[in-house]
């Protein structure tokens, strides 16, 4: 299984996996940079995030449209895209510091659900990096 990183920042891959896979630095808001990356493909995994910026943006909504156009023009059918767990929450439930990304998450899985794409989503809770402290 040959596998390729589309990553923004090279230096956060860590050793173990760069030193497996084919590593492609960009943007994922660049359309040209992530067609040249979906190119040769087989399937997509999407794995957009702020780290840990919680202000609104379209980053990972825009990016998962670009991704999704360059699999149209390459023939890519299969994408897995991972999204927010408030996905599945009542919106009044959700702690308010989350809802401005939440609306980009929303994004991405209607962009998922409209494409034409054989797409699964991945809906874990919100991945730090670090341990949890509250909510």
């Amino acid at each position: 299984c040959e596998v390729t990183a589309f990553v923004r920042d090279p230096e956060k891959l860590p050793e173990s996996i760069a030193s497996q896979v084919t590593v492609k630095v960009g943007d994922v808001l660049d359309a040209s940079a992530v067609d040249e990356a979906v190119s040769g493909q087989d399937g997509v995994v999407i794995l957009l995030g702020t780290r840990n910026n919680l202000s609104a943006t379209t980053l990972m909504s825009e990016g998962t449209k670009n991704i999704l156009a360059a699999m149209d023009e390459h023939g890519v059918k299969r994408v897995s895209g991972c999204l927010s767990a408030f996905n599945f929450w009542e919106r009044s439930k959700v702690p308010e510091r989350f809802l401005p990304i939440l609306e980009d998450h929303e994004r991405m899985l209607t962009a998922l659900k409209a494409s034409n794409q054989e797409w699964i989503a991945v809906l874990p809770p919100h991945i730090t990096g670090k341990p949890c402290n509250s909510l």
